[in-house]
C-alpha cells in the first residue's frame, strides 16, 4: 500500500515538477505553486477549493495545472480536516461545536434548508477563520521546505 501510495505520488505530482523545472520553470514559482496549493486544497468548506485556486492562480501568476494537482491529491486530506477546522472554529469564537453527523447533516438539510444554512454556514465561517489564520503559516513553511528541494531538481544531474 505504502509502495502504490509513492508511486503515485511520484507519477501525477513529484515527476511532472521536476521535469517543469528541468525545463526551465523556476524553483521559486514551481515552490510557491505547491505551498499555495497544499494551503488552498484544506480550505474547510467543500467545493471551493477548484474556484480558489484558479483565483489564485490567476492572480500570483501560479502553474495552473500543478496547483490544480496539488488540490485534487490533497483532496482526502480537506475531508480530515474540515471537523478539525470547525471544532477550532467554534473554540475560537466561543460558539457550541457542532455535531459532525454526515447523516444527521444530510438529515437536516433535506428537512430545514434555513436551519441548516444557519447552523453550518455558521460553522462554515468559524472554520474559515481558523483556516485564515492557518494557511500563511503552512504557505511560508512549504516554501521553505519546498525551495530547497526544487532548488536541487534545478541543477543537472
Amino acid at each position: 500500500m505504502k509502495q502504490k501510495a509513492q508511486e503515485f505520488f511520484q507519477r501525477k505530482l513529484t515527476a511532472p515538477i521536476k521535469r517543469q523545472i528541468q525545463q526551465g520553470a523556476t524553483p521559486h514559482g514551481m515552490a510557491l505553486t505547491v505551498a499555495c496549493g497544499i494551503a488552498i486544497a484544506i480550505f474547510p468548506l467543500l467545493g471551493s477549493t477548484m474556484l480558489l485556486c484558479l483565483i489564485a492562480g490567476i492572480v500570483l501568476k501560479l502553474n495552473q495545472p500543478v496547483l490544480h494537482a496539488v488540490n485534487y491529491i490533497l483532496y482526502p486530506l480537506q475531508l480530515i480536516l474540515i471537523p478539525v477546522f470547525l471544532k477550532l472554529g467554534a473554540r475560537l469564537t466561543d460558539s457550541t461545536p457542532i455535531t459532525f453527523d454526515p447523516l444527521l447533516i444530510i438529515h437536516e438539510f433535506s428537512t430545514d434548508l434555513g436551519s441548516f444554512f444557519t447552523k453550518y454556514g455558521t460553522a462554515g465561517l468559524h472554520g474559515v477563520l481558523v483556516w485564515l489564520i492557518a494557511a500563511p503559516p503552512i504557505v511560508g513553511i512549504s516554501y521553505q521546505i519546498l525551495i530547497r528541494i526544487f532548488k536541487k531538481w534545478k541543477k543537472p544531474a
